[in-house]
């Protein structure tokens, strides 16, 4: 069954959890439309979070299950909101972030192409490692963990 979302902006990220759908309308907002996914053939948004901070969601969204949350990736900043409060937290990227994928271990991982790095953070912002990417991965998008640990990332 094809569903489709409400005229607007052109959508930039989407995500879900239970049964919530997340959008992300347009690079430059700062906030997320929210819609349940069971009476989503009525289109009637739900809600709107309102993420204030530092920067914009430019790039992408992610759910976390295990961790009941959402990550957005602002321009320098990651954007956490807490399910079902939606209470708002972010830390300093300190980079241009783009993709976001987790980890097994619920972690995040944050693609930084300008600079060649894939860094991971936990749940509340703290920083795991941070990989350097070779000089002749050019321009990664989007990073992956594998089953065996390594990371792939996907080019531009």
């Amino acid at each position: 069954m094809k569903h489709t979302l409400p005229e607007g902006e052109p959508v930039w990220g989407v995500t879900s959890l239970d049964d919530h759908l997340y959008v992300l309308r347009e690079k430059t907002t700062k906030q997320i439309e929210v819609y349940n996914m069971i009476n989503i053939d009525s289109h009637r948004l739900q809600r709107c979070l309102i993420v204030a901070g530092r920067d914009t969601i430019c790039y992408d969204m992610i759910a976390c299950e295990h961790n009941r949350c959402i990550y957005a990736s602002g321009s320098s900043h990651m954007h956490r909101v807490a399910l079902p409060s939606d209470e708002i937290t972010e830390w300093p990227i300190n980079d241009e972030c783009h993709f976001l994928s987790l980890t097994v271990t619920h972690n995040v991982l944050v693609t930084c192409p300008e600079v060649r790095k894939v860094k991971e953070f936990t749940t509340d912002g703290q920083s795991i490692r941070e990989i350097v990417l070779p000089e002749d991965v050019c321009s990664p998008l989007h990073t992956v963990q594998l089953s065996n640990d390594d990371f792939d990332c996907v080019p531009r």
